[in-house]
C-alpha cells in the first residue's frame, strides 16, 4: 500500500510501521520504531494526539474507526497532512495494548482547500475596499475601514498603513495607522513620525513592487530586517506583504499585512491584493 500502515503501544511508541513511511515522511521504517509518535507530529497538533492517548491509558476510547487529520513533519522539516484512520488493539482481556492505524497524505487537498478559502477572503476583501472607496471621503476614515475590513474579512492578523509625508521634511519619518487582531477585537492607533527605518517596508518604496516574508520562522526571514522579527514570531505571525500605495507612478505610501500562515501569498492572492492597494 502507498498508506502508512502502522501500530503503536499505549505509551505512543511505534512497534510497527510499513516501508510506505518513507515516501510519506522520509523515515525508514526502522527509524522510527520504540520512538514516540509525539516526536513526529508538528507541535501545533501535539494536544490532539495527547488527548488519545490520554484517553487510551484511562480506558475511555472505544473500539469504533475514528479519523482525525494531523500535520506531521517530515525529515526534510516540512509539514505533511495525514488523514488517519485508527481502532484500538486489545489483550486477550480486553485491556487496551495500544492502537494500529493506517495514514495517507492530503497535503496537496488541505494546501488547495486553504488556498481557496484565502483567495475567497482575498476577494470579500477587495469587494469591501472598493466600497470603501466610493463611500468614504475623508482619508482617516478610509484606511481605518480598510485596516479594519483587512483584519475582520481579510483575515490578517495586523494590517498596517504607512504614509509619507506630504511635504519634505528631510527625514524618513512616516505617519502610521493600523487595526490590529487582539483579544477578539481590532485596535486603531495613528502615531506620527514613525521611523521608516523597515527593510521590507523601505524596499517597497524604492520599487514599487511588493515585498514578501514567506515564513517567519525561516533563518533566512531574519536577514529581510523586518523590526520586531522575534515578537511578531511569538504572536504567532507567519508571512508578512508590504504592498506600495501609488498615486501617478509615485509610492506615496506601504499597507503592510499580517498572516498566521506561512507560505500563503501566492501570485493570484497577490495580484487581488494589489488591486486592494
Amino acid at each position: 500500500s502507498s498508506d502508512w500502515i502502522w501500530e503503536c503501544d499505549r505509551e505512543g511508541r511505534f512497534t510497527f510501521s510499513s516501508p510506505s513511511i518513507t515516501d510519506i515522511l522520509g523515515y525508514g521504517y526502522h527509524e522510527i520504531l520504540g520512538r514516540p509518535c509525539a516526536a513526529y507530529v508538528d507541535p501545533s497538533d501535539l494536544g490532539n494526539l495527547e488527548e488519545t492517548f490520554a484517553a487510551l491509558e484511562a480506558g475511555g476510547v472505544d473500539d469504533d474507526n475514528r479519523t482525525v487529520t494531523l500535520r506531521w513533519r517530515h525529515k526534510t522539516g516540512k509539514v505533511r497532512w495525514l488523514e488517519r484512520k485508527w481502532m484500538v488493539l486489545r489483550d486477550d482481556r480486553g485491556t487496551p495494548r495500544g492502537l494500529r492505524g493506517i495514514d495517507r497524505d492530503v497535503t496537496v487537498r488541505r494546501i488547495q482547500e486553504a488556498r481557496i478559502r484565502r483567495l475567497n477572503r482575498a476577494l470579500r476583501f477587495l469587494s469591501g475596499a472598493s466600497s470603501a472607496v466610493m463611500r468614504l471621503r475623508d482619508r482617516e476614515q478610509l484606511l481605518r475601514e480598510a485596516c479594519r475590513l483587512a483584519v475582520r474579512v481579510g483575515g490578517y492578523l495586523r494590517a498596517t498603513v504607512y504614509l509619507v509625508p506630504a511635504t519634505d521634511t528631510g527625514d524618513k519619518s512616516m505617519t502610521r495607522s493600523y487595526a490590529m487582531a487582539q483579544d477578539g477585537g481590532a485596535q486603531w492607533r495613528v502615531e506620527t513620525g514613525v521611523s521608516g527605518s523597515a527593510g521590507p517596508l523601505l524596499q517597497s518604496l524604492a520599487t514599487a513592487g511588493p515585498t514578501i516574508v514567506a515564513d517567519l520562522q525561516d533563518a533566512a526571514s531574519v536577514a529581510t530586517g523586518l523590526p520586531n522579527h522575534d515578537d511578531l514570531v511569538a504572536a504567532g505571525v507567519r508571512a508578512y506583504i508590504a504592498l506600495p500605495l501609488i498615486i501617478d507612478g509615485t509610492a506615496i505610501g506601504v499597507v503592510e499585512l499580517y498572516c498566521e500562515e506561512a507560505g500563503v501569498f501566492a501570485d493570484a492572492e497577490i495580484a487581488l491584493l494589489k488591486q486592494v492597494a
